[in-house]
């Protein structure tokens, strides 16, 4: 079952790489990896721009939203945000699912961040 999906988000980057500090902007992806073992499996990671470290990631045999809730659950439990972050990604149905805005909205306001 395919998960429903919102509409494409602005881009608010707008190829714009430039903080201050960190977790003022971070980016995010999906590598696929081919394994003898395993076939394709995939890693999902978040990079913050500022220090150009993963600060979350995740590895799956299947692509879907769970992995990058997971991710995205990893680098907000594990960074403190202070003001307003850009999440950045390349709005691939995983990361516009409705299950994904939701958990990113109900992250950032527990953590009293701007969206």
């Amino acid at each position: 079952m395919k998960e429903e999906t919102t509409q494409d988000q602005p881009n608010l980057l707008n190829q714009d790489f430039s903080t201050n500090e960190i977790n003022q902007k971070w980016c995010a992806d999906i590598t696929y990896i081919e394994t003898q073992a395993d076939g394709w499996c995939y890693l999902s990671t978040i990079m913050d721009l500022h220090s150009k470290m993963i600060i979350g990631y995740s590895f799956s045999k299947t692509v879907d939203t769970d992995l990058v809730l997971r991710t995205l659950d990893w680098a907000i439990s594990n960074q403190t945000i202070n003001g307003q972050l850009i999440f950045h990604t390349d709005q691939g149905t995983q990361y516009t699912s409705k299950s994904c805005l939701k958990f990113y909205t109900n992250s950032m306001k527990k953590r009293e961040a701007q969206l």
